[in-house]
C-alpha cells in the first residue's frame, strides 16, 4: 500500500480513486473486461519504461538459456525477421531476433521487442512460411505492446488484491494467473494473429501458414490436452483455426510463396550441430 502512505496529498486523493475504482471491477462492475481495461488505462508503462524492463529480462534470459550462434541458422532467421518487419504495421519498437537451442516448438517476445525462436520451431516447420507465420504472431504482441499491458493488468491486480485481501493476497493471485489475467489475454491472442494474417499477405507469405501450422499442433497435441509451450494459455482451437482462416478468405487475392529450400539447409545445419528435433 506504499502508494497511499505518500506525503504528497494529491497523489494520495489520486491513489485512494484508483484502488476504488479497482474494487468497484473485482466486485461485479463489469467483471474481467472492465477490470482490464481499468487497469490498461490508468497503470500502462511508456514505451522508454518498457525498454528499461525489456532490457532486464533480456538480462535474465541471456544468462539461462543456450543461444545458437551459427551464423547461417541466424542470419537466417533474422534476415526472415527483417522481411516481417518492412511488412508490419508500424511499433515503437525495433525487433531483434535470436536462436535458443532448445527442442520445444516454441517462439516468444519479451517487453520491448526481442524475440526468441527455439530450434524446435524451425524444425517444426513444413516451409518458411510456417516459421514466418509464427514470429509474425509473436511481432503482433510487441506491435501492440501486449507485454505492458500484461503489466498494467499485474499491477492493477496486485493493488486491488492487497487492498480486498490483505495477508490473502498470495492465494488469490495465483488464482488470477491461472484463470490467465496477468498474462496474455484471448483478445491479446486474436490481435496478434490478424497482425499475423495481414504482415504474411503483405509480405507475400501465403498467410493461412499460421492455420496449418496451428492445425500441425493441434493434431499433434490434441485441442485441449497437453500442448506445445508456444499455446499453453490458449491451444490452438478448432474456432481458433477457423477465425485466421476466416480472415485469410477477406484478404484479396494474391500469388503467395512457401519457400522450403533455405529451411532445409537450416533444418539440416541444426541437425550437425546437434540440434535436432525431438
Amino acid at each position: 500500500m506504499a502508494m497511499i502512505r505518500t506525503a504528497e496529498p494529491r497523489a494520495r486523493v489520486r491513489a485512494l480513486i484508483q484502488l476504488q475504482f479497482l474494487l468497484a471491477a473485482l466486485t461485479g462492475l463489469s467483471g474481467c473486461t472492465t477490470f482490464r481495461v481499468a487497469s490498461e488505462s490508468m497503470f500502462m508503462i511508456s514505451p522508454e519504461e518498457e525498454r528499461q524492463i525489456g532490457q532486464q529480462v533480456k538480462s535474465e534470459i541471456d544468462g539461462q538459456v543456450q543461444f545458437v550462434n551459427d551464423s547461417l541458422v541466424v542470419n537466417y532467421v533474422r534476415d526472415v525477421g527483417r522481411t516481417l518487419v518492412a511488412h508490419a504495421p508500424e511499433s515503437a519498437f525495433e525487433p531483434q531476433f535470436f536462436v535458443i537451442a532448445n527442442p520445444e516448438i516454441n517462439a516468444f517476445a519479451i517487453p520491448a521487442g526481442s524475440i526468441y525462436v527455439h530450434t524446435g520451431l524451425i524444425s517444426a516447420a513444413d516451409d518458411e512460411a510456417e516459421m514466418a507465420a509464427v514470429i509474425a504472431h509473436e511481432m503482433g504482441h510487441v506491435i501492440r505492446r501486449h507485454s505492458a499491458r500484461g503489466l498494467a493488468r499485474n499491477t492493477g491486480a496486485q493493488l486491488a488484491g492487497q487492498l480486498l485481501l490483505g495477508e490473502n493476497y498470495g492465494s488469490m493471485a495465483q488464482l488470477l494467473s491461472s484463470v490467465g489475467l496477468l498474462n496474455y489475454t484471448r483478445q491479446d491472442e486474436a490481435e496478434a494473429d490478424r497482425i499475423a494474417v495481414a504482415t504474411l499477405h503483405r509480405a507475400g507469405y501465403d498467410p493461412d501458414a499460421l492455420a496449418t501450422f496451428f492445425a500441425k499442433l493441434k493434431e499433434r497435441y490434441g485441442d485441449r490436452g497437453q500442448i506445445a509451450t508456444f499455446f499453453a494459455s490458449h491451444p490452438p482451437t478448432t474456432e481458433r483455426i477457423n477465425s485466421v482462416r476466416a480472415m485469410v478468405d477477406q484478404l484479396p487475392e494474391a500469388e503467395y510463396r512457401r519457400p522450403t529450400s533455405d529451411l532445409r539447409r537450416v533444418q539440416k545445419r541444426l541437425e550437425e550441430l546437434g540440434f535436432a528435433a525431438e
